[in-house]
């Protein structure tokens, strides 16, 4: 299986509430369209960018369905996703209120070789040189955020298995996350 791309979905204020106020958990069980670029494809993920209040990527979510366009007669209510190509996505992963994943920081890091942080209009596929570096940042904010694990040993959820060789399985308690 190929590995997946990675994208940049871009929304506005309204939508802060559903990755980090008190919808945040019961959103995160159900799919959703997004406005996609129309090469996204089953499989990809994206980073889900808000514009404001504080201009960051708040989570990331798995495409689950390939393109369609959005023309006359139009699928949604929302003007915004009207002649745009579309997705449905699942599988919310929040980072929470992050400055790691601001566009302030993204712009200090990323700036001389990627044009989006300069001008982040629109959604746009994330380059494969870039791709490592945002995934480890994503990463970073995913363990920060998350619950610590209540099982004796358990470190970012792996247990040693050998202190010799530094052997690991996943901790059956947060299966690995």
């Amino acid at each position: 299986m190929p590995k997946p791309n990675y994208y940049i979905f871009q929304g506005g204020p309204e939508l802060i509430k559903y990755w980090i106020g008190p919808d945040a958990e019961s959103w995160a069980r159900h799919r959703w369209h997004w406005s996609a670029n129309k090469n996204v494809v089953p499989g990809d993920k994206a980073f889900i960018y808000l514009t404001s209040p504080q201009s960051r990527i708040v989570g990331e979510v798995d495409v689950i369905t390939k393109p369609f366009f959005n023309g006359p007669p139009y699928a949604f209510d929302n003007s915004h996703m009207n002649d745009r190509w579309c997705v449905e996505v699942a599988n919310p992963r929040s980072y929470g209120n992050s400055y790691m994943l601001s566009m302030s920081n993204l712009r200090n890091l990323f700036t001389p070789d990627w044009g989006w942080v300069r001008y982040p209009r629109g959604n746009t596929r994330v380059p494969d040189e870039i791709l490592p570096a945002m995934l480890e940042l994503a990463r970073q904010e995913l363990r920060r955020n998350r619950p610590p694990c209540a099982r004796s040993g358990c470190v970012d959820g792996f247990i040693s298995m050998n202190a010799w060789h530094e052997r690991k399985k996943p901790c059956p308690e947060c299966n690995g996350h």
